[in-house]
């Protein structure tokens, strides 16, 4: 472990291995850092550390991610990285980078005071002068062993907003028909609202009142990085009506 460096500068590409970890309110400057184990910025609460080059976001690796004010700003209300480079992500759906999430309450493991499970927040964790590269929602999971807040019927997942890396919390799981239209002898279906990442699958019935459990399933597919979501399935002039409806994971 190298805990609370104020800097460190290095020829060569720094590589955090799997059992290892820098901690605190560092300034790296190197050709790359390789996060492949455990990257925590601040000592005992909420901190920042800056790399003045690539930052690679690796299988199997950690980012220890404090939160103590949700309305705060980075590196004040929540953990934060900075890199001037490019934020490459390595990490992949079979290997995820892992976001351990960990409430503190002035510093010590507790409840986030301003924390609201009926609201939404954004909370950018790291941001990248040379942009965000390979970035899939399916390459990360965030562990909430060690966040105390309840998060009620929410969840958080990981997004993008131009050169931002952002842990993104909504409230509910809201979903939003935005088209039913025909192509061709298919009948599409589309709309927002899905979890980023998550797979989805489309159930049908002929009879409305048959409880989900033995309705079938005609389609299983992704949200996109945005939320949203389209099926097609075959439109058959003259065929009894259909029901269709969208279960999550």
């Amino acid at each position: 472990m190298l805990q609370n460096a104020a800097t460190i500068s290095v020829s060569n590409a720094i590589t955090i291995a799997a059992n290892g970890t820098l901690a605190g309110n560092t300034f790296v400057t190197a050709p790359a850092l390789i996060v492949d184990g455990a990257i925590s910025p601040g000592i005992n609460g909420v901190g920042a550390i800056a790399n003045s080059a690539t930052l690679t976001l690796g299988p199997g690796g950690h980012f220890a991610l404090d939160v103590q004010q949700a309305t705060g700003s980075p590196g004040t209300g929540w953990d934060f990285l900075q890199t001037g480079g490019t934020l490459d992500i390595e990490a992949t759906s079979a290997n995820q980078f892992t976001v351990n999430l960990q409430s503190l309450d002035t510093g010590d493991p507790g409840l986030v005071g301003d924390f609201n499970s009926n609201t939404n927040y954004d909370w950018v964790i790291a941001n990248a002068a040379g942009g965000i590269a390979n970035f899939s929602p399916n390459a990360f999971t965030v562990n909430l062993d060690q966040f105390e807040n309840d998060p009620g019927s929410g969840f958080f997942y990981l997004r993008t907003n131009g050169n931002s890396l952002i842990l993104s919390f909504q409230s509910v799981p809201t979903g939003t028909l935005l088209n039913i239209g025909l192509s061709g002898s298919s009948l599409v279906i589309s709309g927002t609202g899905g979890i980023p990442g998550n797979a989805f699958y489309v159930l049908a019935s002929t009879n409305l009142t048959l409880p989900l459990n033995v309705w079938q399933r005609v389609a299983t597919n992704s949200f996109d990085s945005n939320g949203n979501f389209s099926f097609t399935t075959p439109f058959v002039p003259g065929a009894i009506q259909a029901f269709y409806s969208l279960k999550l994971q």
